[in-house]
């Protein structure tokens, strides 16, 4: 489509009054975006696909005061542009640069803010959560609802001049992260209604007063009778927590069993080298939390290749669920000990972030259980052909073809064990002539998609 079509389309005053405008394939102008901009309001939703290309770092004072907004390659956001949100309904964002500092930031701001921020904020392609740093300095209460454990609730500051969103839920979902602001009183979504979160704000409320006279307590207090007043309310207060049951579990307070007094603290500077410090609290935390999942996320940025090796080759860290490499460098050396750990109960994640050196290949790069490679160029057909018994290979930027994945399902077809469960290609278009040729395929029908390829 030309620029001038398109402007012809956005300027027309027939097609004016519409829900949803969807942009998809080609390219897009600096100008043909303001004028899209130019239409938003809250009645209205905008999603921009991944396969739409527009000005780098481009962005607008509109982009988020449309009701639905969905923006695929969301590179540009900041999270200053966040912390300007007022009043917005629903955003999903893709592809972005946000971190678990930046949420941080954000949930910070939501809690002092004199206004309903946003209702929903999704994030997509977050691979790995960090509560320690996205609940840092904040006061969280996880709770439970209809089978899903793992709400982490926060409340509004209440003293603050907001209209009906007290209450923010979190969820991770493995690759994505929810924050819900909500109304406490009133029950999330409405095809499958979540109870109201009123109980558990109760016991936000009576958290965030203890922590504010245990603050008060630290502080000087210019009389006795004020000390006591105030060690007087922090009885109180605690004895309410204590009669709501709850219990400390991995970190965080929960709406389960027993009082919230089995905090930790722990010194952080016994040993001399950071990795050290890391791994005296690890193995002190071993002695007190019965942990159900261990994630190693290694930032190669600054870290040398010793100091890398010694992580590798800790004996303590072995037993881990999935190893995440992110940013900096890494040699073939260092690679090989990453592959000889392969094994099927162990998820390798190696980001976009990660240099690796120029067509690094081991024959155990696909024996993990989750293989999920973001640079994945130096991979060819032959490698696929050779997968036996793999649950799930992802790969990111590749050099595949249409052709290429034609040959690796007839291979699949025709092979004699199994190969893979689950094979995820980023591919920039969906040619099915050639994927499919020469190959019997059934189109089925699911859940409401409408193109499952059956073979």
């Amino acid at each position: 489509m030309t620029v001038s079509f398109f402007k012809e389309i956005l300027t027309e005053p027939a097609l004016n009054n519409f829900d949803l405008l969807c942009i998809e394939n080609g390219e897009i102008d600096a100008e043909c975006l303001d004028l899209v901009m130019g239409m938003a309001n809250s009645d209205r939703d905008l999603h921009i696909s991944s396969k739409t290309k527009f000005p780098h770092n481009y962005y607008h004072d509109n982009a988020f005061k449309f009701r639905h907004i969905y923006y695929s390659d969301a590179r540009p956001v900041r999270i200053e542009h966040l912390l300007s949100l007022k009043n917005a309904y629903s955003i999903r964002l893709d592809t972005h640069r946000l971190t678990s500092s930046d949420l941080n930031t954000f949930i910070k701001c939501w809690i002092d803010s004199d206004h309903d921020m946003v209702g929903l904020l999704w994030l997509d392609k977050w691979w790995l959560f960090e509560p320690e740093i996205l609940f840092n300095g904040i006061v969280v209460l996880v709770g439970q609802r209809t089978g899903l454990n793992g709400w982490y609730l926060i409340a509004a500051n209440p003293t603050k001049q907001r209209r009906e969103r007290l209450i923010m839920a979190v969820i991770w979902l493995g690759d994505k992260i929810h924050l819900y602001s909500w109304d406490k009183d009133l029950p999330m979504f409405e095809d499958a209604p979540i109870e109201p979160w009123a109980p558990e704000y109760k016991v936000l409320m009576a958290m965030n007063k203890k922590k504010e006279l245990e603050r008060e307590l630290e502080e000087k207090v210019n009389t006795i009778e004020k000390k006591n007043e105030i060690t007087r309310e922090l009885q109180n207060v605690s004895q309410e927590l204590d009669s709501y049951n709850l219990e400390f579990r991995e970190g965080f307070i929960t709406s389960d069993r027993i009082s919230p007094d089995n905090w930790q603290i722990l010194k952080i500077d016994k040993y001399p080298t950071p990795f050290q410090n890391c791994l005296s609290i690890f193995k002190h935390l071993q002695n007190i939390i019965s942990f159900k999942s261990r994630y190693i996320d290694v930032d190669l940025e600054g870290m040398t290749l010793r100091s890398l090796k010694e992580i590798l080759t800790e004996p303590v860290l072995r037993n881990f669920d999935l190893l995440r490499l992110d940013k900096g460098e890494i040699d073939a050396k260092c690679l090989d000990l990453v592959m000889e750990m392969a094994n099927s109960n162990i998820d390798l994640h190696i980001m976009s972030g990660t240099k690796i050196p120029f067509n690094y290949h081991h024959e155990n790069a696909f024996k993990f259980r989750d293989s999920f490679y973001s640079d994945a160029r130096q991979y060819r057909l032959e490698h696929l052909l050779r997968l036996k018994d793999a649950y799930s290979v992802r790969l990111g930027m590749h050099r595949l073809t249409h052709y290429d994945v034609n040959t690796f399902i007839k291979f699949w077809i025709k092979s004699d064990h199994d190969m893979v469960d689950l094979l995820g290609l980023d591919m920039k278009e969906f040619r099915p002539e050639i994927l499919f040729d020469g190959i019997v395929v059934l189109i089925g029908q699911r859940m409401g998609h409408a193109c499952f390829y059956l073979m």
